[in-house]
C-alpha cells in the first residue's frame, strides 16, 4: 500500500510543480504585457507633451513677433500663425490624462487667445487699426504663454528624471478623481491653472468671448443633484451596459457651471484608458464627456458621422438640434450642432445654444462632447416678429454678394446682447460669405467668410 501512496504524491507533486511554473509564467507574460502597454502610453503622452511645448513657444513667439511688426500684412500672417498655434496647444492639454479641473483655466485661455487672435485677424484684413487697449491685452497674454511654457519645461523635466510616469497617472486617474494631490503632474497643472486666471478680460465678438461668458448661466435655475444622482445620469448617458465602473464624483468643480467630475470604465476598455465626463450640478446634464480612446483608419463619411451625433444628441434630450460647421482631425469629426426653433417667419437658428460633438470616424463612436455653452445660454426663447421681410433685408447686403441662401437666425454679439437677423449665404467670386442683416432696423451685423479647407470649413 506503501508504494501507490508515494507514487500518488509524487504525481500531485508533478501536478503542483506544473501548476506554480504555470501560473509564474502566466504572471510573467501579464507583468511584460503590462509593462510593455505602460511604455506605449508613456511615449504616447511624451510625444503629446513635447508638441504641446513646441505650440506654446510658438505661440510666445508669434505673440512677441506681432507688438514689434509695422506691417499691417505681417501682423495679420502672424494672428493667423498665433491661431494654429493656440488651438494646437488647447487640441493637446485636453489630451493629456489630466483632471478637467486641474487644466480649466488653462484650456480656456488658450482657447480665448485663439479666437481673440482670430477676431484681430479680421480687423487686420478689413483695415481696421488695433486699439491700445487690444495692444495692451497682446502684451499680458504674451507674458501668460512665457509662464505656460516655463512650467511645461518642469512638468517634462519630472517625467524624465522618473517623478512622475503618464501611465501611472493614467492609471491614478481612472481610480480616484479630482485629487489633485494624489499625483504630481495633476498638482503642477492645479498650479499653472490658478495663474492663467490672470489673464485679460477679451473684448470681441467669438464664441468665447468673456462677455458672453458673463451671462449668469441658465442652468443654475434647475434643482441642484447628488454626486449619486449625477452617476445615474452617466449611465442614462452612455448606456449602463456599457459601463463596467463609475469613480469620482466625491469633490465638485465650481467653474462657470458647476459639475461632479467622473471618470467612467467602459466594458472590455483597460482601466488605464477611461473616460473623462462631468454632470452639471444643476440640473444632471453632460457638461463635457472626452474618450481620448486612439482612433484607427477613418471608415465612415462625414454625412454619416454628422447625422450618428444628430441621433445622438435627440436621443439624449437635445431636440431640435441642426449641424452647423464641421472640422476632420487625426480620425475625428468635431460638429457644431446649433438649436432651432419655429416662429411664423419659418425656422430661426439660435446660435448661442450650440454644442460640440466629437465623432470618431473608425466605427462612429461618439468621443467627445462639450456643452457648456448650451448650457449656459439655452431658454425659451420668444421668437420676434421680423420687421423687415426677407427681399427687404437683402436689399442691404451688398450687391456684390450673389445670395444663393437665407434663413433667420439669433446671434450673439458684444455685451449679453443676442440679436436677431437674416442669415444670408451668397457668392462673390469663388468665395463664399455670410452676411447678418438686423431683422428689426436693416443694420449688418457680421459678416462671415467661409474658408473650405481640407479638414473641413472654416468660418473667418
Amino acid at each position: 500500500m506503501e508504494q501507490p501512496i508515494m507514487r500518488k504524491r509524487g504525481v500531485y507533486g508533478v501536478i503542483v510543480a506544473v501548476l506554480v511554473v504555470g501560473v509564474t509564467t502566466l504572471a510573467c507574460l501579464l507583468y511584460v504585457d503590462r509593462m510593455q502597454f505602460g511604455n506605449r502610453l508613456q511615449g504616447a503622452y511624451q510625444k503629446q507633451l513635447f508638441d504641446l511645448i513646441g505650440n506654446v513657444q510658438n505661440l510666445e513667439t508669434a505673440l512677441s513677433k506681432v507688438t514689434v511688426t509695422a506691417s499691417p500684412e505681417q501682423a495679420a500672417l502672424l494672428f493667423g500663425e498665433i491661431w494654429r498655434q493656440a488651438g494646437g496647444a488647447s487640441d493637446r492639454i485636453n489630451a493629456l490624462p489630466i483632471t478637467h479641473v486641474a487644466i480649466s483655466e488653462t484650456s480656456k485661455f488658450l482657447t480665448q487667445v485663439s479666437d481673440f487672435s482670430f477676431s484681430l485677424l479680421k480687423l487686420q484684413n478689413s483695415g481696421e487699426k488695433l486699439t491700445d487697449e487690444e495692444w495692451k491685452n497682446i502684451e499680458a497674454l504674451k507674458k501668460n504663454a512665457a509662464y505656460l511654457g516655463q512650467q511645461l519645461y518642469t512638468v517634462q523635466d519630472d517625467m524624465e528624471e522618473g517623478k512622475a510616469n503618464w501611465s501611472h497617472i493614467r492609471y491614478e486617474g481612472a481610480r480616484i478623481l479630482g485629487q489633485a494631490q494624489t499625483n504630481l503632474i495633476d498638482s503642477k497643472f492645479t498650479d499653472i491653472d490658478k495663474q492663467m486666471q490672470q489673464h485679460p478680460t477679451l473684448i470681441y465678438d467669438g464664441p468665447y468671448s468673456e462677455n458672453v461668458l458673463s451671462i449668469e448661466p441658465k442652468v443654475i435655475n434647475q434643482p441642484e443633484i447628488t454626486a449619486e444622482q449625477a452617476k445615474q445620469k452617466i449611465e442614462e448617458f452612455l448606456g449602463r451596459e456599457k459601463i463596467q465602473e463609475i469613480s469620482g464624483g466625491s469633490e465638485s468643480a465650481n467653474g462657470r457651471v458647476p459639475t461632479y467630475p467622473f471618470n467612467v470604465v467602459l466594458k472590455g476598455r483597460d482601466k488605464n484608458n477611461p473616460v473623462d465626463i462631468d454632470i452639471s450640478k444643476n440640473g444632471g446634464h453632460v457638461v463635457y464627456m472626452l474618450d481620448s480612446r486612439e482612433i484607427s483608419e477613418a471608415k465612415i463619411e462625414n454625412k454619416k458621422a454628422i447625422d450618428i451625433g444628430l441621433q445622438f444628441l435627440s436621443d439624449r434630450g437635445f431636440k431640435n438640434m441642426i449641424p452647423s460647421f464641421s472640422q476632420k482631425a487625426d480620425g475625428i469629426l468635431v460638429v457644431n450642432y446649433v438649436h432651432a426653433v419655429e416662429s411664423k417667419g419659418g425656422t430661426v437658428v439660435v446660435y448661442p445654444d450650440q454644442i460640440k460633438v466629437k465623432i470618431a470616424l473608425d466605427n462612429g463612436d461618439i468621443v467627445g462632447v462639450e456643452a457648456e455653452k448650451y448650457l449656459v445660454a439655452h431658454n425659451e426663447r420668444k421668437i420676434p416678429e421680423a420687421k423687415l421681410n426677407v427681399d427687404e433685408a437683402r436689399s442691404k447686403a451688398s450687391n456684390k454678394i450673389k445670395i444663393t441662401n437665407s434663413r433667420l437666425a439669433i446671434i450673439p454679439l458684444l455685451s449679453k446682447r443676442e440679436v436677431f437677423c437674416y442669415e444670408f449665404v451668397g457668392k462673390k467670386g469663388d468665395s463664399t460669405f455670410i452676411v447678418y442683416i438686423n431683422a428689426e432696423n436693416g443694420k449688418e451685423e457680421n459678416i462671415l467668410q467661409i474658408l473650405d479647407t481640407p479638414e473641413g470649413q472654416l468660418a473667418m
